[in-house]
């Protein structure tokens, strides 16, 4: 009789022993494991980039870390072209090796000892300027950028070769602070804005043509218009410019403590006492800005480090804003 009653309950066993490990598998996969490791970009999350860019600043030359195309030709220094190699290919220094600005905090290897003088080109100063000071931040202390740009080296009529293209030498890679080369990369890659953040003259004009909503009737959504100028030069050169109201003088070498004092709260509350535009967005970090300097280096130095500490909407003026001022007497 038991058997009788096992025999009957057995298609009922084998149906709940199928259901469980049918349940079970389902787990072993959904399942996250017990010690997940650390991905990069949650590593490099971690680290605090506001010191690293503090120094970088503070520790800025008279010269800014830029170099003039003749004592390049003295020096022979290691070159490095960041521009795209379509660009490259139109024409640059004998030596020189093609490391596209984006891909270079992964191209360490191919550089030489950190010890050793480093030269950025790129076409004007820009893009040379952000590669140097990615260099210097993860310690190529003699890393500096080319002045002028290959535009410079052209106009003093020093030669420039077509080809060959010669392959990337393969070096060692450097010991660099992992963290910080995740995050300098993760910068180049996704951060860093469509066309380098560059703003030319043109666009420049452009935007500071544009009108707030709080300066048109019957809008009600929120638009700031002209995009903040930040003037990055000293008081002496910023008093050259005259530059509408609007205006904020920020030195780059104080770049980092002054950004601090942007108030966090709606401009119409602190106006009077910090001189920011009316328009001025709810959140510093979402407000637009534009970089500018006698300098277009020096610009783009204050955009990168601008960029680093979390400001999302900043470009850099390409050129000279004396220049352009003297062009656009209304703006």
């Amino acid at each position: 009789m038991l058997s009788t009653a096992i025999g009957s309950r057995l298609p009922f066993l084998l149906l709940y022993v199928l259901m469980v490990l049918s349940l079970g598998g389902c787990n072993s996969r959904t399942q996250p494991p017990a010690t997940p490791t650390a991905t990069t970009s949650q590593t490099a999350a971690d680290l605090d980039i506001k010191p690293i860019v503090c120094d970088f600043l503070a520790n800025l030359p008279t010269d800014w870390n830029q170099v003039p195309a003749q004592d390049v030709v003295k020096a022979k220094p290691f070159i490095v072209d960041v521009r795209q190699p379509e660009d490259y290919a139109k024409g640059f220094i004998e030596g020189a090796v093609n490391i596209p600005l984006r891909e270079l905090a992964l191209n360490l290897q191919v550089l030489p000892a950190m010890d050793k003088e480093i030269v950025v080109a790129c076409n004007s100063e820009l893009r040379a300027a952000i590669g140097m000071a990615v260099l210097q931040m993860l310690g190529y202390k003699k890393a500096r950028s080319l002045e002028g740009g290959m535009q410079a080296w052209r106009q003093a009529k020093l030669p420039v070769i077509t080809g060959p293209v010669s392959p990337l030498p393969a070096g060692q890679t450097p010991k660099v602070n992992e963290q910080l080369q995740a995050m300098l990369n993760y910068y180049l890659v996704r951060t860093l804005p469509v066309h380098e953040g560059a703003m030319s003259p043109a666009g420049l004009t452009e935007d500071q043509q544009r009108k707030s909503s709080m300066e048109l009737e019957e809008n009600d959504t929120f638009d700031q218009g002209r995009s903040i100028l930040l003037v990055v030069d000293g008081p002496d050169e910023f008093a050259k410019v005259h530059l509408t109201s609007g205006a904020m003088n920020f030195r780059l070498h104080e770049l980092v403590d002054s950004v601090e004092m942007l108030p966090p709260t709606g401009a119409t509350y602190y106006a009077g006492a910090c001189k920011i535009p009316n328009y001025f967005n709810v959140e510093p970090q979402l407000t637009r800005f534009i970089v500018v300097s006698s300098s277009e280096h020096r610009a783009a130095l204050g955009m990168i480090s601008m960029q680093l500490l979390g400001f999302h909407f900043v470009s850099a003026l390409e050129g000279n804003v004396i220049v352009w001022r003297a062009k656009n007497p209304t703006a």
